[in-house]
């Protein structure tokens, strides 16, 4: 009851009271904002923003200077529920006249902020990016109002009718025409289109140079006419002055009639396509119907246009509309207008998908369609076909609206791929090549001479994107590009929802294609979706994409895309699109080895077996080769033996030889290729390491015999080692990477770490010393030391004279760790890490350091050594982030720095939100890398994200959006979940029985 110190009189006392006790807080403190609202609020309706609804255009500012100054801004949502508080009181408030201004005002802005969001979206360029204030309770609101309606009409009747004139200007919506509007008016002072613009006027001719549009600029600006959709503009006038202000701040050059006469210049040279067939089935002048399972409606699609009796262009994007439930009845509006009204009788327009239109948008789709007919039916022949789905037949209006027009065909598809080939090839007669262009494309460095390449395998990390980057540095290489120059662009897609939006965003942003194009590459992700097959319809048959502003990306054939896919994880509808198109299947290193092993082993080639020939005589994977096939001679003594990539004989050139050898030691049922570069790079950082040390290069020397055998002891150690390091957390390989039982990813089936046995070694970055981990020596009978674990499970007899031991142990090696103190443990642990640790006041002294913890943080950073991914999974509580936490403070601990950044992960975390901690990691990692430390993204329970494709992208393979993660800087990343457990049956029934939550079957549901 504080606001009754302004109160003058009893009967607003007793008002407030009544107010106070009928509905609590919530009506005097409407009240009180109303009051504030009524004096100094403002509707601020504006259209300059990221997306134009009625709820982002329409804000409430309340300004209020004492004590100091304040500015409130209220939402469309609040203002609404305070309406809502109003009315519930209203009747407490007898004949108080500002509640029913402010409930009747905000109705009138709301029809307002409609009138606005009417001409916005109609092209209107004065309210595009335009700003009305109204004071609340203003009086002029209902003028404006009259006025909008009036403009509206004016503005749609002339823009009609300038479709109806201008066939070209139906490419376009409303948005699209205005920014090439704009783009003229730029030209006329004298400024080049940008590269927007320039996309968007290839959808009238693919092949545009920039004297096309010169040409065509010319010939319209001589006789350009004022435009007259806006008159009477100035006979408006409120006592605000809004809108009066907001067309004296705008001024227009060019008409629409000047826009559609300068598409018509660019078009007149570009009318060459030929005649197409239309089948028999169809009718001319009459909707066609079809209705076909979802699985064959693309293929139903191609085969009418692509005939091999009638050779003919693929479908253009002006024939074909991809329907999706955010398809406009805009859209749907200038498509029916393309087929009706075509000036020639030489295309066939398809409208797929009908059945995702939403209700309101089917309906008028069906009523506009009847529209037309009548009016341009008797003086135009049209071809007009529809494609519905069987399924979505009965939900679709607009398809059991037109159900009288079905036509029945049976698809045939056995052509296609031919077809598809011939016009995707280089030898392609129709191929078209820009005047400001060389002759020469992208497509030299493809085998097939074609511009599109699938690249699949059956699970993941079979060398998809190695093959990539392979093509990359041959495109380099042919063009003579130089390495620091970027030529390459990838495009991630995790969902299929928006994947158009996103792909044509990030094309649009790449660097400009060089003078022989560029490589797109598109890394499909097993979660991508159903509607991936329209996206790559669009975008390798229609080769147009767009983006939610309206802009597009057309695919040129100067450049080359690829794309990248796992076929396991997609839908069959997907795999016998792709199947039509050019493609390399990348095989796994069990699979290469059996095709290397038949009589066709000369046959095979680095492209299509994934037997990377660079790789293999790469130093890393030649320096692994070199040990085990010295370890796999009679002659195994390692002791003298130092890799020399500089010596021609240690090149090991056999493809089988080496496959089958790395196979051996890596020991792990159907591994990818992924795994093995994985045990490879460890396994050779740890053998360079091995070299260097001076503990193992005495051995060559020849002053101690006593060390003789201790280079193959460390050897085999670090196989062993390095074996379980890179060993899938799965116990079972699940070959191609489908879930085809939920059980095999429960947490009883994973790898647990106190089942292993945790012999280590690791080399100090002193190079003076080594830190051994589990082992024991155990006498035998014949004088063998045994080297066994602390679980007294049996690793391997190494066969080595016992005064090894003793000499190990001289050096003041230690192989129990069970005595090791805390000190000791943190020595040892700054020690391999290479950090000074001095002695000084204990840190983090909550923190329990064990030995198996210590193995826990050691291992981890070997990881990071060889920029292997790592994942962490423990129960809930089990110290996975203070491990991480203790490790990074041990680095940090004498320079009082921050090294590690924790996002923790939940159902609503946003890839902004991973964004962020990204740039906030990087930022400290530029600065961290001079001290010599390791900065440190921790993803806390990835696993409950819906993100959780972008944060395998950074994790795995060291990208974000498509940009590579700088790995100069030491930047680390760790992902952590929490393990899956799976209700019993009994429990689940119980679940069901007690109607909590939403049961779908799996099968119904590809999350």
């Amino acid at each position: 009851l504080k606001a009754c110190v302004d109160c003058s009189s009893e009967n607003e006392l007793n008002f407030w009271k009544e107010i106070k006790q009928s509905h609590s807080e919530i009506g005097g403190v409407t009240i009180s904002k109303l009051k504030q609202i009524i004096q100094n609020g403002v509707f601020r309706l504006s259209t300059d923003t990221a997306t134009n609804t009625i709820e982002d255009i329409t804000q409430l500012h309340v300004i209020s200077h004492k004590p100091v100054y304040n500015e409130t801004v209220y939402s469309l949502d609040e203002m609404r529920e305070m309406q809502s508080n109003i009315t519930l009181i209203t009747p407490l408030m007898h004949e108080d006249k500002d509640s029913t201004k402010f409930v009747t005002h905000l109705d009138e802005i709301i029809t307002l902020a409609n009138l606005v969001l009417k001409l916005h979206s109609g092209g209107n360029p004065f309210f595009m990016k335009c700003t009305l204030e109204y004071p609340c309770c203003s009086n002029d609101v209902i003028q404006d109002i009259e006025f909008l309606r009036e403009q509206y009409e004016v503005w749609n009747s002339d823009f009609t009718k300038a479709r109806d004139d201008n066939y070209l200007l139906n490419y376009f919506t409303a948005s699209q025409i205005l920014t090439i509007q704009n783009g003229l008016e730029a030209m006329n002072d004298g400024i080049d289109l940008g590269r927007d613009t320039t996309h968007l006027l290839t959808l009238v001719r693919e092949d545009l140079s920039k004297n096309d549009i010169d040409y065509a600029f010319y010939q319209i600006k001589s006789s350009s006419i004022k435009p007259t959709s806006f008159r009477n503009l100035d006979s408006h006038n409120t006592s605000v002055d809004c809108l009066s202000q907001l067309y004296k701040s705008k001024k227009l050059i060019y008409s629409l009639n000047d826009v559609g006469r300068f598409l018509g210049h660019l078009y007149s040279k570009n009318d060459t396509r030929t005649q197409r067939h239309f089948p028999s089935p169809f009718r001319e002048n009459e909707p066609n119907l079809i209705l076909l399972q979802s699985s064959e409606l693309i293929y139903i699609l191609l085969s009418i246009y692509l005939k091999e009796s009638h050779p003919c262009e693929f479908p253009s994007h002006h024939e074909v509309l991809i329907c999706t439930t955010d398809t406009t009845i805009e859209e749907i509006d200038i498509f029916w207008r393309r087929a009706i009204l075509a000036p020639v009788n030489s295309d066939i327009f398809c409208l797929a998908f009908i059945g995702n239109l939403k209700y309101d948008v089917a309906v008028k789709s069906a009523s506009l369609l009847n529209h037309y007919r009548k009016k341009f039916g008797k003086d135009k022949t049209f071809r007009l076909v529809l494609l519905c789905s069987s399924q979505s037949f009965h939900s679709s209006y607009l398809a059991t609206a037109l159900a009288k027009f079905e036509r029945s065909i049976t698809p045939s598809i056995s052509h296609l791929k031919k077809c598809i080939f011939q016009r995707i090839t280089e030898n392609d007669s129709s191929t078209t090549t820009a005047q400001f262009l060389p002759c020469k494309t992208i497509s030299f460095i493809d085998t097939d001479k074609s511009y599109i390449k699938i690249i699949s395998s059956e699970k993941a990390g079979s060398g998809k994107s190695l093959y990539v980057s392979r093509i990359v540095q041959k495109f380099k290489r042919m063009s003579n590009t130089p390495d620091d120059v970027s030529v390459c662009t990838v495009v991630n897609i995790y969902e299929s929802d928006c994947c158009e939006h996103k792909a044509a965003t990030r094309m649009s942003q790449s660097p400009s294609p060089g003078d022989y194009g560029r490589v797109y590459h598109f890394d499909i992700s097993a979660t991508s979706g159903e509607q991936l097959t329209q996206f790559l319809f669009k975008l390798l048959i229609l080769r147009i994409v767009r983006d939610k502003s309206g802009n597009v990306f057309r695919c040129s054939k100067r450049n080359y895309y690829v794309i990248e896919i796992t076929r396991s994880s997609q839908s069959p509808e997907l795999l016998q699109f792709i199947s039509l198109f050019p493609s390399r299947d990348c095989l796994t290193p069990n699979t290469a080895v059996n095709e290397l092993s038949d009589h066709t082993r000369q046959m095979v080639t680095t492209e299509v077996f994934s037997i990377d020939t660079q790789e293999m005589e790469s130093p890393e994977f030649q320096r692994v080769f070199a040990y085990l096939h010295k370890l796999e001679s009679k002659s195994s003594n390692l002791d003298k033996f130092i890799y020399k990539k500089e010596s021609p004989e240690t090149l090991y050139k056999d493809k089988l030889s080496n496959l089958l050898v790395l196979l051996k030691y890596y020991s792990q049922p159907q591994p990818s290729w992924c795994q093995l570069k994985h045990f490879v790079s460890l396994l050779s950082n740890q053998l360079l390491v091995c070299e260097h040390e001076n503990y193992c290069v005495r051995f060559s020397t020849d002053l101690d015999k006593n060390w003789k055998g201790f280079n193959n002891f460390i050897v085999d150690r670090l196989i062993l080692m390095t074996r379980d390091f890179i060993a899938p957390s799965l116990k079972s390989s699940i070959e191609g990477g489908t879930m085809d039982s939920i059980e095999d990813y429960v947490i009883g089936k994973h790898r647990k770490w106190e089942e292993k046995v945790n012999t280590y070694i690791f080399f100090n970055e002193d190079r003076q010393s080594i830190t051994f981990f589990g082992m024991k020596s155990i006498y035998g009978r014949k004088e063998k030391e045994t080297i066994m674990a602390q679980q007294q499970q049996l690793v391997k007899d190494c066969q080595i004279p016992p005064r090894l031991f003793g000499i190990l142990r001289h050096n003041k090696v230690e192989f129990d760790s069970n005595q090791w103190d805390r000190r000791k443990m943190i020595n040892i642990l700054a020690s391999v890490m290479g950090i000074n640790c001095p002695p000084g006041p204990e840190f983090d002294p909550y923190y329990v350091l064990t030995v198996d913890n210590l193995k826990k943080m050691l291992s981890i950073h070997m990881r990071f050594r060889s920029n292997i991914p790592v994942v962490i999974i423990g129960e809930t509580g089990c110290g996975k982030t203070r491990l991480i936490d203790f490790m990074c403070k041990i680095q940090a601990k004498s320079l009082n720095i921050q090294n590690m950044v924790i996002l923790k992960i939940h159902g609503e975390t946003t890839k902004q939100d991973i964004h962020s901690s990204y740039e906030e990691a990087l930022r400290l990692a530029k600065d961290n890398v001079h001290r010599g430390i390791d900065t440190i993204l921790f993803f806390d329970e990835a696993n409950t994200s819906i993100n959780i494709n972008l944060i395998k992208e950074i994790l795995c393979d060291r990208r974000i959006d498509g940009e590579r993660i700088p790995t100069d800087l030491r930047l680390q990343f760790i992902a952590v979940c929490n393990p899956y457990r799976k209700h019993s049956d009994k429990m689940i029934q119980k679940l069901k029985t007690a109607g909590l939550g939403m049961n779908r079957n799996l099968k119904e549901t590809r999350e």
